[in-house]
């Protein structure tokens, strides 16, 4: 497809500002930025919605009642009709389900998805269909782990592109510490902070997190704890943290727009996720040059070689997280050492690679 051709509608179903949605926004705006027509259908009243609108990026709201909403379909398909569309790029697996009925309507559109999570499509033959069907032209995996779980989901090769997720690398390179960031959130001045920024959700594994963070206090009586983030979980992770007894030493910070000023005021991040694709939050706790540790999962082998700019341990292993969490509060030059080798990496992942790599896939089709 020639350049002038490349007309791209993205389409998300979250309602949320999580991981996904930033990647897709990161996209959108990065086609705009080097003058590519890129417009974006989201649910409306939704976080996504009103992040588009407040940044005045152009979108369109359609409302969206399930996998099979043929009258939503129909309202895509014609409204990339009438704007000129050439490519519909699906970011969820719902939105997968939209697209595809819309491309169906609308047989001159290209169908492109991304598939960010590290789970085989559902055991349901619809669902597995939709990863196979001729009528998609292109899935991208976020992570060579991903690609391995599509293609024994049965994805042809062919089909398959591996396109990592992107930071912009120099918003969080160019941090300045906040000096009343610790006491805003009651920190003593002191203390080794150890901060994890993820959603409140199972695959997160929080109860994990807990239990290291408990392990380790044992040890490093220094430490104190911090959580960003929301979701479904949040109470009872908060019910758990009391269980616990770990009372003032672990402070949960709420969902936060801009994580920045947590990045430079944190001495280790940790990642105790069951089941990763390739997660934004350690990307830019990096880029920030901060020590990560993260649980051997998905694409964080991608991300991280341990040791060098990180460690990694097994999931579902509070006392090897425990003890990696102790090592590094004990050993400052190590903490810096890793910070500084995991900043360098990062710059593999800026977005506007993963704009090109992007765009590089649309030339194609």
């Amino acid at each position: 497809m020639e350049i002038g051709q490349i007309k791209v509608l993205h389409l998300d179903t979250g309602s949320q500002l999580r991981g996904g949605q930033q990647q897709a926004l990161r996209l959108h705006q990065g086609l705009l930025e080097r003058g590519i027509e890129s417009g974006f259908v989201c649910l409306p009243d939704t976080q996504l919605q009103d992040f588009l609108t407040q940044h005045k990026l152009p979108h369109h709201a359609i409302s969206w009642r399930g996998e099979v909403d043929l009258q939503a379909a129909l309202k895509l398909a014609t409204y990339a009709h009438h704007n000129g569309f050439t490519i519909l790029h699906a970011h969820t697996s719902h939105a997968h389900s939209w697209a595809l009925l819309a491309k169906l309507l609308r047989t001159g559109l290209k169908l492109v998805v991304t598939r960010r999570v590290a789970f085989e499509p559902g055991a349901n033959p619809l669902s597995r269909l939709k990863y196979r069907i001729r009528a998609l032209d292109s899935i991208i995996a976020v992570s060579q782990d991903i690609r391995q779980v599509l293609l024994r989901a049965g994805v042809p090769d062919s089909r398959i592109r591996v396109i990592h997720s992107g930071i912009d690398t120099v918003w969080y390179t160019s941090l300045q510490a906040d000096p009343a960031f610790r006491t805003r959130w009651q920190l003593p001045a002191d203390a080794i902070l150890v901060g994890t920024a993820a959603a409140f959700t199972k695959e997160k594994d929080y109860p994990n997190f807990l239990r290291a963070a408990a392990l380790a206090l044992q040890k490093a009586p220094q430490l104190y704890f911090m959580a960003v983030g929301e979701g479904p979980q949040l109470a009872r992770i908060k019910e758990l943290a009391g269980q616990m007894g770990l009372g003032q030493r672990l402070v949960f910070a709420g969902f936060q727009s801009d994580l920045r000023q947590f990045y430079s005021a944190w001495d280790i991040f940790v990642l105790a996720s069951k089941r990763e694709g390739l997660n934004n939050a350690v990307m830019e706790a990096m880029s920030a040059g901060l020590p990560v540790i993260a649980t051997l999962v998905g694409g964080m082998p991608e991300l991280i070689q341990t040791g060098v700019d990180g460690l990694l341990v097994p999931p579902y292993n509070s006392e090897a997280m425990a003890e990696a969490i102790v090592s590094l509060a004990g050993d400052p030059s190590l903490r810096k050492e890793l910070g500084v080798s995991a900043s360098v990496k990062a710059g593999n992942f800026d977005q506007r690679l993963m704009v090109e790599r992007n765009l590089d896939l649309y030339r194609e089709l």
